[in-house]
C-alpha cells in the first residue's frame, strides 16, 4: 500500500503543530482497526517456472472482504504504481479469495512462452536475468469490503531454477509469558510473546549478482488493543495491554 507523500512548508508545520497539539494522538501502525492487510505468504516462497505457488492474505477484520488477484511479469517500479510494462504481462489470476495457487506451467500462465515472446529482462541491478538467475514476478491484491477501505498490496514471487530453492521458516515453538496455551493479563501488565524457529529456518544463499546473503529473522506485532514493541529481531516482542 502506498501513501501519499506531501511536502509542507516551515509555515505550514507549525500552524499544524500549533492546531494539533491538543488534539488526540493517531493510532498506531500496530493497532488493527477496521480492514487490515497485514501481508501475504508464498508457500513456496521461490520455485521454477513450472511450479504451483499458493499465496496466502493474513489480513483482520474481513466481513465481506472482496479479493481481486492478479500478476505482472515485469513491472515498472514503485515509482509508476508498479504498472506493468505490457498489457500483455499483466495477467487477473484465478480465484476471488484470500488463497488462491498460481501455476507457473504449460497449463497455467506458462512463464517459460512469456520469457521466449517479451524477455529477457534486468533485474534491480540493471542485468538482463534469466531463470537460473531468478526473476521476480509482481503479485498485486485489491482487497477489502465492498463500499469501505479498499487496500492495494503487493510482493515479489521468486521463480528461480538450477538450485535448492529458498523455504519458508519453520515456527517450533510459539509462548506468551513461556506458557505455550492461552494466557490472560490485566490492563497495565507486561507480557512477552517468544517465537522458537527451527534450526534450518534462516539460509544462507549466493546470489548471482548480490553475493552471499544470510537471512535475518524480523519478528512484527500488531494488536486489537494497547501496546506493543513494533518490531524485534531476539525471537520476543514485549508489550502492555
Amino acid at each position: 500500500m502506498r501513501r501519499a507523500l506531501i511536502r509542507p512548508t516551515v509555515a505550514g508545520v507549525l500552524l499544524a503543530a500549533l492546531s494539533t497539539g491538543c488534539a488526540e494522538e493517531f493510532d498506531s501502525r500496530t493497532l488493527l482497526t477496521g480492514y487490515r492487510v497485514l501481508g501475504i505468504a508464498a508457500e513456496p516462497p521461490e520455485a521454477g517456472p513450472e511450479a504451483r505457488v499458493r499465496v496466502t492474505v493474513a489480513d483482520v477484520n474481513v466481513a465481506g472482504a472482496t479479493y481481486r488477484w492478479s500478476l505482472c511479469f515485469f513491472d515498472l517500479g514503485a515509482l509508476t504504481g508498479y504498472r506493468c510494462a505490457d498489457p500483455a504481462l499483466d495477467v487477473v489470476l484465478a480465484g476471488d479469495g484470500p488463497s488462491i495457487v498460481v501455476d507457473y506451467g504449460p497449463m497455467g500462465l506458462d512463464l517459460r512462452a512469456l520469457y521466449d515472446a517479451y524477455g529477457p529482462f534486468p533485474g534491480a541491478d540493471g542485468r538482463l536475468r534469466t531463470f537460473e538467475d531468478g526473476i521476480d514476478l509482481l503479485l498485486k491484491l485489491e482487497s477489502g469490503p465492498p463500499g469501505g477501505r479498499r487496500i492495494t498490496t503487493v510482493k515479489t514471487l521468486v521463480v528461480r531454477e538450477g538450485r535448492p530453492p529458498n523455504l519458508n521458516p519453520v515456527i517450533t515453538g510459539l509462548t506468551l509469558d513461556g506458557d505455550a496455551g492461552m494466557t490472560t493479563a490485566a490492563p497495565g501488565d507486561k507480557v512477552v510473546l517468544a517465537v522458537t524457529l527451527s534450526a534450518d529456518s534462516v539460509q544462507t544463499c549466493d546470489d548471482a549478482y548480490r553475493g552471499e546473503r544470510t537471512e535475518s529473522p524480523v519478528f512484527t506485532g500488531t494488536r486489537p488493543r494497547g501496546r506493543w514493541i513494533p518490531r524485534s529481531r531476539s525471537g520476543s516482542f514485549a508489550g502492555r495491554r
